[in-house]
């Protein structure tokens, strides 16, 4: 990981430019916020951004070597809102952007100074701050790259930000069943550099190319069924060395499908971020619901396969990726569903993932792999 050393933080503490981002939802929302924070640092080379996040976060901020001081906070805890706010309240941000569309965001924001306060608009927000439109024709990556443009039109800098990307609205077809979506501009693309092997100590057979699998998410309905992930994972074990990834409250779906097949290699809940990136980067293919893993292949520049359900393209979280593809079911009238999964099927069918079948990814699998 790439880390400051004090003596160059303390040396640029001195400029007037601080910058607060406010990203307290999910790590794939954290991840999307690479993008915006990158071009920040590319026009303002010498300023020092400070990161609130969700707890448990911290560590995917600080991977991203973007961010010099990072804030944890506890969902639903206002004590620790609290003492993250007085811990910024002595510091005059010269732009705070609130990335999450929430009203704590909003108070933790309200309280603290700043010469410019950016958010996504909505009956609240616009009362306290600039504000921008939330543009669900764009992917996320770049709706979050838009609170950055903003600022930089305030401040009368010329910047070339294509807010307009449309990163889902005219994918080519590979394939009837899957897409393979739209480069996004190149500029904008966050790669992380190459994780040390000395680092790390994980006994992975280097006889087969590794698929990884993140067969989890948190939300019950965006999850593939279990037995479509088991059986995926049995056909490609004859070829490749099969390796599941997720969180620790992932570690028993992965447990329960690693054990249709022993030669599948189960890390879900075991390793750490830095761990994780190490094995998807030395993966020649992630395939991943709609969630955080997505998200992290896409930083190593390793190949996804996303398998879409309850969710679609149009809400914008696709991979941040040039290498990115999707499978999902096309004609149905139910989805989506909601702005994020469920715990339950609304109508009791989940028909958006069980109509995916084994042979509709192997297919898109095959394609991706053989091109």
């Amino acid at each position: 990981m790439i880390y400051l050393m004090p003596t160059k933080l303390d040396e640029r503490m001195e400029t007037k430019n601080f910058f607060l981002i406010i990203q307290t939802a999910f790590l794939g929302d954290v991840l999307l916020s690479f993008a915006m924070i990158q071009k920040l640092k590319k026009q303002v080379p010498n300023c020092v951004i400070y990161y609130v996040c969700k707890k448990g976060l911290k560590s995917a901020v600080e991977l991203s070597g973007l961010v010099d001081i990072v804030f944890e906070v506890k969902k639903k805890d206002s004590e620790s809102y609290r003492k993250v706010n007085y811990q910024l309240s002595n510091v005059h941000f010269e732009c705070i952007f609130i990335n999450h569309r929430s009203f704590t965001s909003l108070l933790f924001a309200r309280s603290l100074k700043a010469s410019f306060k950016i958010s996504f608009r909505s009956l609240w927000h616009r009362l306290f701050f600039i504000t921008v439109q939330f543009d669900k024709s764009q992917s996320d990556a770049m709706r979050q790259l838009s609170l950055v443009n903003k600022y930089f039109s305030l401040k009368e800098i010329q910047v070339n930000i294509d807010v307009k990307f449309d990163g889902f609205w005219k994918p080519k077809a590979v394939e009837d069943q899957f897409l393979k979506l739209p480069l996004i501009p190149k500029e904008e693309e966050v790669i992380l550099p190459l994780v040390e092997k000395e680092m790390l100590n994980l006994n992975i057979s280097n006889k087969k190319k590794i698929v990884s699998l993140f067969p989890g998410s948190v939300w019950q309905t965006k999850r593939w069924p279990e037995d479509r992930f088991a059986e995926l994972a049995t056909i490609l074990s004859e070829k490749f060395q099969v390796v599941l990834l997720g969180s620790s409250q992932e570690k028993d779906l992965c447990a329960s499908i690693q054990k249709v097949n022993r030669n599948i290699l189960n890390f879900s809940g075991d390793l750490s971020l830095v761990q994780t990136l190490y094995v998807i980067q030395n993966s020649v293919l992630v395939i991943s619901n709609d969630s955080g893993g997505q998200h992290l292949a896409a930083l190593t520049k390793t190949p996804v396969l996303t398998i879409f359900g309850p969710t679609v393209l149009e809400f914008g979280y696709r991979a941040w990726s040039s290498q990115a593809y999707i499978v999902q079911s096309k004609k149905l009238s139910c989805r989506p569903c909601g702005s994020h999964g469920h715990e339950k099927c609304p109508i009791k069918t989940h028909e958006c993932m069980k109509s995916i079948t084994t042979s509709q990814v192997l297919q898109a699998v095959n394609y991706i792999i053989n091109s």
